[in-house]
């Protein structure tokens, strides 16, 4: 896992090839599918600059696209869309000390599991 799995820190070279920058907290242990949720959530509320509720619907929504989908089966997620999502929450505002206070607050209101 990566652990700041953001457009900031993915570069192309020249010749196409991707380039993963920041690299201080990345986990060879770690639960697979949380990068590209981090990524998702960044984007959303820093790039997009969009409040809490529409992230976390953004994220929904890619998670149930054919390639999210696909994705999360990949790493054992499957139909646990709100699992995902809540595992990521807690674990990156708990643990990582990334503050998700507002997103915590709208999952738990706002999720249907």
């Amino acid at each position: 896992m990566h652990g700041d799995f953001a457009p900031w820190n993915i570069k192309l070279d020249d010749s196409g090839k991707v380039n993963l920058l920041d690299w201080e907290n990345c986990s060879i242990k770690a639960v697979g599918g949380w990068d590209w949720l981090h990524c998702l959530i960044q984007s959303a509320l820093l790039v997009k600059k969009l409040n809490a509720y529409d992230a976390l619907l953004e994220a929904r929504e890619w998670a149930k696209s054919k390639r999210g989908a696909k994705h999360l089966a990949m790493f054992g997620w499957n139909d646990e869309i709100e699992l995902w999502i809540g595992s990521y929450l807690v674990f990156t505002h708990y643990v990582l000390k990334i503050e998700r206070n507002e997103l915590l607050n709208n999952w738990a209101l706002n999720h249907n599991g």
